[in-house]
């Protein structure tokens, strides 16, 4: 862990606060967390301001394996490794600054599903199947390859 602080004012109870400028967690390498067909991430999030980059904000997962980010407008996205060529699951609507949401990303054999509060925002039917791995650590809250800086820096809370 590199940074973030334990609140008292997560969803929850208490969470990770992110600044957006070097705050992370790394949980490193598992091959238990690679090479499967189904998979789910899930967390509560609030955005303290929007990304300034435009490459938004990173939430969890294994860079170039799969991830659950934000694009800089501020829309959920879900990517898994097979679909860096076109498959790339956003939500149609931006989420709101200052606002608690839990957000639920889903694949299913080649089907993705994204939740936002319990409510399908986003669906999509692929036509790979399992998630592969390239030893990339599971992150929250940026992406670290292994040699800094990381990348996509989260601004706020994670429950």
């Amino acid at each position: 862990m590199n940074g973030p602080t334990w609140t008292p004012s997560g969803k929850i109870s208490y969470a990770l606060d992110f600044d957006g400028a070097n705050d992370y967690v790394t949980l490193g390498d598992d091959a238990d967390l690679e090479g499967f067909t189904d998979m789910t991430l899930s967390a509560w999030v609030k955005i303290d301001v929007a990304p300034n980059t435009s490459s938004g904000f990173f939430v969890a997962g294994k860079e170039r394996v799969y991830k659950l980010d934000m694009l800089d407008d501020r829309k959920v996205r879900f990517l898994t490794e097979e679909s860096w060529a076109g498959s790339i699951l956003v939500t149609p609507t931006a989420l709101s600054l200052n606002t608690w949401y839990h957000i639920v990303a889903v694949k299913s054999g080649t089907t993705k599903r994204i939740y936002i509060n319990n409510v399908l925002a986003a669906s999509l039917s692929t036509t790979a199947n399992t998630v592969g791995s390239n030893g990339n650590s599971f992150d929250i809250g940026a992406y670290f390859s292994g040699t800094p800086p990381p990348g996509d820096l989260f601004n706020g809370i994670i429950d």
